[in-house]
């Protein structure tokens, strides 16, 4: 009895973190979206900002952390399709 009501909430709660974590990357990647798309055409935008912005995330996706590897990594493929 208890045990199959704590399979059931650890389900439960595994589908809520697998929800939060697709929002999550849904607005991490619109907001690179916005971020490039926005300012290319802005005065916001000059040579350097786009230098900044890739060596930034060239030098995180080197991180000895996985979390930084990855999340770097994922930006970086946003800022390409976008360019």
């Amino acid at each position: 009895m208890w045990h199959n009501l704590m399979l059931l909430l650890w389900d439960s709660f595994l589908n809520y973190i697998n929800i939060l974590y697709e929002t999550l990357q849904e607005n991490f990647c619109a907001f690179f979206e916005s971020l490039v798309s926005q300012c290319q055409h802005g005065i916001v935008y000059d040579e350097y900002m786009m230098d900044i912005l890739l060596s930034w995330l060239i030098r995180l996706s080197d991180s000895d952390v996985r979390a930084f590897r990855h999340t770097s990594t994922l930006a970086g493929q946003v800022v390409y399709n976008i360019t």
